[in-house]
Formats: C-alpha cells, sequence, structure tokens
C-alpha cells in the first residue's frame, strides 16, 4: 500500500469571522504551496452557513505531514482563536514515533485496510 497520508480538518467559525478567516488563507497557502514539496494536496472548503470549514490535504508520507505541521505552527493560534479546531482526522500509514509526537493533539488516526490508488 501507498506510504501517502491523507488528512481531513474541520475548523467552526466564530460568529460573523469568515471574512477574516478568508484574509488569513493566501499566506497559509503560499507557505504550504512553496515550502513543503511532499504536500501534493491542500485545499480549503466551505458549507453553505459559512460555518464550518473543511481542508482536506494529501502528503507523500508522514514525514511530509510533520513538515507541514511545523510549517503551520506559528500560523495557528491566530486561526484557531476564530475558527476552533472540530475534527481532525488523519488516513494512513503512521509510524510510532510520529504517533507519539501527534497524540496530545487530539487526533483521530485511521490505518490503510485494503485498497488502491493509481
Amino acid at each position: 500500500m501507498s506510504q501517502q497520508v491523507k488528512v481531513l480538518v474541520e475548523l467552526t467559525i466564530a460568529g460573523n469571522k469568515i471574512s477574516e478567516v478568508r484574509a488569513m488563507l493566501p499566506p497559509i497557502i503560499e507557505k504550504v504551496k512553496h515550502g513543503e514539496p511532499g504536500t501534493g494536496s491542500y485545499q480549503w472548503y466551505i458549507n453553505e452557513e459559512e460555518a464550518r470549514c473543511y481542508i482536506l490535504e494529501e502528503f507523500d508520507d508522514a514525514g511530509a505531514w510533520l513538515v507541514h505541521l511545523a510549517h503551520m505552527e506559528e500560523l495557528l493560534p491566530a486561526l484557531f482563536a476564530i475558527a476552533p479546531l472540530t475534527r481532525w482526522e488523519v488516513f494512513g500509514h503512521i509510524p510510532g514515533e510520529v504517533k507519539e509526537k501527534i497524540q496530545p493533539l487530539g487526533v483521530v488516526l485511521h490505518e490503510p485496510l485494503a485498497g488502491f490508488k493509481r
């Protein structure tokens, strides 16, 4: 099976803070796009009520995901202040040493079972 890691993040936007969230996105996306070669896909979505954001991420492997987390560390407190994290699920094989680092973050892990990727 692939070593690829996929991530689903849900943020709940406080009050009418969607314009603030939108304003924060360009520098975040540029940082990921140009500073993380192991990030294959990084996409943000919003529900119709503009109350929840969903981020779908794909990484080459668990190491690339850790690079992403390190890059985001300084940007996340301001984002989470107006759009707190309400769901964080990771799909893929996560080595033991990585699990130890992310355990305090409340991440729900899903190990691969079967399938293929073209």
